[in-house]
């Protein structure tokens, strides 16, 4: 008997229930008030837009980054 495939992320991410969608999008909330969104979206495998909206509602003031 073979073993099960492993779930992709997305698929996990689609049957999130609204707690868990709620927890991640606090803990992206905390990482972009840290550092910068793209930082945020790159190391979380997240859009840029995404991140950058977070970031906008959570209050970040980071615009940009050291090169």
């Amino acid at each position: 008997m073979s073993a099960p495939c492993p779930v992709s992320s997305k698929r996990q991410r689609s049957r999130s229930t609204p707690a868990s969608t709620a927890s991640r999008t606090a803990a992206i909330r905390q990482h972009v008030l840290e550092m910068t969104a793209p930082v945020v979206a790159e190391a979380l495998s997240y859009h840029r837009v995404t991140t950058a909206k977070l970031a906008s509602e959570a209050g970040g003031t980071w615009n940009r980054h050291a090169s």
